[in-house]
């Protein structure tokens, strides 16, 4: 650089926002001798923004002045717009999946409620003395509760595991095996 690096030049076509820290990592690379490496936006004529990757490396005269400061820019607003589209489609899934843990939480409680009360009612009734017909009936009626609330608690678990994260483990399928014939 045939003159002191001033917040000029290059420096006037950034953003606003990301004009302090560039010329701050522009001076760091600078003083310490290192490649210069940012990501900043820049203000095009027409006034749009433009996401730039600026790498560069200075070379520097036998004082030790920067004498020449060359290196790339390369335009990657698509990936940047590619970037805020993903992270703003994280936090809708985010947002979905707790209003999805609400609904399971809401439904299983609605559902499982009458349940309860329903038990609580043959539970009461298996007091009294009962005909086998009866007690039959009430049989019947459990092993349909019975299901009912295993099913409940499936949609539960399936909530709870279709967002967990996968963990691979060691199995021992000699093991497995010889356990499911026994």
């Amino acid at each position: 650089l045939a003159e002191p690096l001033k917040k000029g030049n290059y420096l006037s076509f950034v953003y606003e926002g990301d004009r302090d820290r560039a010329y701050e990592d522009l001076q760091h690379a600078l003083t310490n001798r290192t490649p210069y490496d940012i990501e900043l936006r820049i203000i095009l004529i027409d006034e749009t923004l433009r996401w730039l990757h600026v790498k560069g490396k200075a070379t520097y005269k036998n004082d030790g002045t920067p004498e020449l400061f060359s290196g790339t820019m390369n335009n990657i607003s698509v990936r940047k717009a590619l970037e805020t589209d993903r992270e703003l489609m994280i936090l809708e899934l985010e947002k979905t999946n707790k209003e999805l843990d609400r609904f399971i939480y809401s439904v299983s409680h609605d559902l499982s409620a009458p349940i309860k009360s329903i038990q609580g009612l043959i539970n009461l009734t298996r007091m009294e003395s009962l005909t086998a017909d009866t007690q039959n009936y009430l049989n019947l009626i459990e092993r349909s509760i019975t299901r009912q609330n295993l099913f409940i608690k499936e949609i539960i678990e399936y909530g709870r595991n279709s967002r967990t994260p996968v963990q691979s483990m060691e199995l021992d399928i000699e093991m497995l095996i010889h356990n499911i014939l026994e």
